[in-house]
C-alpha cells in the first residue's frame, strides 16, 4: 500500500480546510456524490482562500487512518456476507430437499459453509 496522505491548511496547518466542490444526486445510491472539485480552497481556522497542502500521515494520524480503512473494509465484507447468506441458506435447503447422490455431498458442503458464515457474523457482531 502506498503512503496515506492527509490535507492541511498551507497557511496555519489546520485540518479544518477543504476545496470548493459540487455534489450531484446519484439515482442508484440514493445520495449525493462528489461531482466536481474546483481549484478554490479554504480554511475555516485562518480564513485563507488557498488550497490545502498534501502531507504524508505519520504517528497517531497514520494509525487512526489505517484503523478506519480496516474497519470500513471489515464492515463492507460483513454486509456482503449478510446479504448473500439468505440465498446460500435457501440453496442449501433446496439441495437437502432434493436429496440423494452427489446432491447430498453438495448439501453437506453448502450447509457447512452457511454454518461457518453464520458463526463468522456472530463473532464479528460480538454475539455469543
Amino acid at each position: 500500500m502506498s503512503a496515506l496522505k492527509g490535507r492541511r491548511c498551507a497557511n496555519c496547518g489546520s485540518a479544518d480546510c477543504g476545496m470548493d466542490a459540487v455534489a450531484v444526486w446519484d439515482n442508484v445510491s440514493q445520495e449525493y456524490v462528489l461531482g466536481t472539485v474546483y481549484d478554490d480552497g479554504w480554511c475555516q481556522d485562518c480564513s485563507t482562500d488557498t488550497p490545502p497542502e498534501e502531507f504524508e500521515l505519520e504517528g497517531e494520524e497514520l494509525i487512526a487512518a489505517e484503523r478506519a480503512i480496516h474497519t470500513a473494509a471489515a464492515t463492507g465484507l460483513l454486509a456482503a456476507l449478510e446479504a448473500v447468506l439468505p440465498y446460500a441458506r435457501s440453496r442449501a435447503e433446496d439441495m437437502h430437499e432434493d436429496g440423494g447422490g452427489d446432491t447430498c455431498r453438495f448439501w453437506q458442503k453448502a450447509n457447512a459453509a452457511v454454518l461457518a458464515a453464520e458463526a463468522a457474523i456472530k463473532r464479528a457482531k460480538g454475539v455469543a
